[in-house]
């Protein structure tokens, strides 16, 4: 069974004008981020699930008061440094400037915007009752991707073949069926990496 399915975002559709809020959205929240990591001497910063999670600074450079080295470090093996909060009220107060930091836009937003499922319930015999997210890895219900301005792709957990193979196990599946949103064309991971592909060989030579 197929895990992923891939779309191309058509022109002129609400599916490109919520994409275009999104990536604007996304722009802004990761250039206060930049604006915040340099205010405080650092080079970068890591991101969670919704906001800024911590700064990374240079190697040996000395680290501002408010902060403390947190255990995890970055993908690269770099420290992740996060405000203190005990016994510090500057970490206290720069834990209040990251709070009023823009969160990062959702792309769960992106299914419920467009009423494509998120889940599925089912019941069966012998009192069996669940649900079942429907999702690509644990959380995410929708991927907004693009490979230049204005060429956006959506990729979807396959949902006709979740809910098939729901049917297949229990008497009753909710959603029983769904319809793709206008807007979205159907397209493949080869053109998907593909797009992204010619885009990273036009940057190049551009250099």
């Amino acid at each position: 069974m197929t895990d992923r399915v891939y779309y191309e975002v058509e022109p002129g559709s609400e599916a490109l004008k919520f994409c275009q809020r999104y990536a604007a959205d996304l722009q802004a929240a990761k250039n206060a981020y930049a604006d915040f990591a340099k205010k405080h001497g650092a080079k970068g910063w890591t991101e969670g699930f919704t906001r800024l999670a911590g700064l990374v600074f240079d190697f040996g450079a000395t680290i501002p008061s408010g902060f403390k080295k947190e255990r995890r470090r970055t993908s690269d093996g770099q420290d992740v440094y996060t405000p203190r909060l005990r016994g510090s009220e500057h970490g206290k107060a720069i834990a209040k400037q990251i709070e009023a930091l823009p969160a990062l836009p959702s792309q769960n937003a992106f299914a419920t915007t467009f009423g494509i499922p998120t889940s599925l319930t089912y019941a069966g015999g012998d009192c069996v009752r669940g649900c079942s997210a429907l999702t690509i890895g644990v959380v995410t219900s929708a991927l907004i991707g693009w490979s230049k301005p204005g060429a956006y792709r959506i990729v979807l957990p396959d949902i006709d073949a979740r809910i098939a193979e729901a049917k297949e196990r229990y008497d009753t599946v909710e959603p029983s069926s769904w319809t793709l949103p206008e807007g979205l064309t159907r397209s493949s991971k080869a053109r998907y990496d593909l797009a992204f592909a010619q885009a990273k060989v036009e940057q190049e030579e551009a250099a």
